[in-house]
């Protein structure tokens, strides 16, 4: 067995190389976590805007269905993912039900 201060070196090297992969493994969870935060935030602005400004859902809901649909633009008018879309259409379902400007049975979610 190695000498008890070269032990020692050792462990004090092995402890501070670990904490400084750790702490950079942390940094980007929290990065990530953050940046998901920032995508609800966007998808809530989003919700927000479009209950202020009903005349403006004439842009974003496909009125050729007799659900509740958002047109196939929509993604790229505002640079969102598959999920913030998902995330957008049951908030925004949800708020315009609240509003009074979408009936229940209009919910994309209902069996037809």
């Amino acid at each position: 067995m190695p000498d008890r201060k070269i032990w020692n070196k050792y462990d004090e090297a092995s402890y501070n190389a670990k904490s400084v992969i750790l702490r950079i493994r942390i940094e980007e969870t929290l990065k990530k976590m953050e940046k998901q935060l920032n995508i609800f935030d966007k998808v809530q602005s989003l919700v927000d805007f479009y209950i202020k400004n009903p005349d403006q859902l004439t842009l974003i809901i496909d009125p050729r269905y007799k659900r509740f649909r958002l047109r196939k633009q929509f993604k790229d008018m505002h640079d969102i993912t598959n999920t913030e879309t998902v995330e957008f259409e049951k908030r925004l379902q949800k708020a315009l039900m609240e509003k009074g400007l979408l009936a229940s049975g209009e919910d994309e979610n209902e069996d037809v």
